[in-house]
Order: structure tokens, then sequence, then C-alpha cells
């Protein structure tokens, strides 16, 4: 970041700047079971007439902003505006484009919950790795 230490929010701005397409996929670095089809059609509601994001809301009505679709060029300036009034949060950001979210039934008829996995600490990393060992044994 150009300028460091103000979080996801500047993150989600810089990728959605420097994105080559008209839509960028925010993935967060810790979250290691990304599901590519699932982003494909977040990526596909964000195309919508009238809509800037595609966010997931899992039932515990917690945002997935970090993996997310978002329209680049709106979605950089709303995070530009939400950064100019110091706000830090992602949601700050929502608040200032048209999100489809994409509620938790939605979710579980197109992927799992495994998508949302963070792996920060070395347990978890362990654990992640066993996952993966198994479903490589298994395919």
């Amino acid at each position: 970041d150009e300028e460091p230490d103000l979080g996801p929010l500047a993150g989600i701005r810089n990728a959605c700047r420097a994105a080559t397409d008209r839509y960028a996929a925010v993935v967060a670095c810790d979250m290691p079971f990304v599901d590519p089809s699932f982003l494909a059609t977040l990526r596909e509601l964000a195309t919508e007439p009238g809509v800037d994001a595609a966010v997931p809301r899992l039932d515990d009505r917690w945002y997935q902003t970090t993996q997310a679709v978002y329209a680049a060029e709106p979605a950089a300036d709303a995070c530009d505006r939400a950064l100019d009034w110091g706000e830090r949060k992602v949601l700050a950001m929502l608040d200032r484009v048209n999100e489809a979210v994409v509620d938790d039934e939605a979710i579980r008829s197109l992927t799992t919950e495994r998508t949302f996995t963070n792996v920060n600490t070395r347990a978890e990393r362990d654990e992640a790795e066993r996952a993966v060992a198994a479903a490589t044994d298994a395919g």
C-alpha cells in the first residue's frame, strides 16, 4: 500500500484501482480454500444492472467482504470516500455502493463453508494441510 496501516479497505481500493477488468475479485490472503466457481457466480451477480458489488453474508450476519466481487471503479471511489471520512472498516465502503447480498442459503447451494476458512495460526495451517492431503488422496 502507498499509505501503510489503512487496513483491508485500502487494500480493496488498491486492488480495484489496479484491476484490468471492470470487476475485481477480492480474496483475503488467509483463505486458501477459495472456490473459483463461487467467485464466478459472484461476478455474474456483480454485473447485474445497478449492482456495484456481490458480497456473501453468512447466517452469523457477517459480510464476507474479503471474498467478494466489486465493480472496480465504483468500489474504488467508495473506498476513497470512506477513507477520506476517516473510516477504515470495509462496511463503510459497502454503505456507499449498491450491493447484491448472497445469503447463507444461496451460499450453501453454491459452495461449502470451507471457502471462507481462515488460516492464521500454525494449528490452522496444519489442519489445512491435512485437508489438502485428504482431498488429494481421495481424488
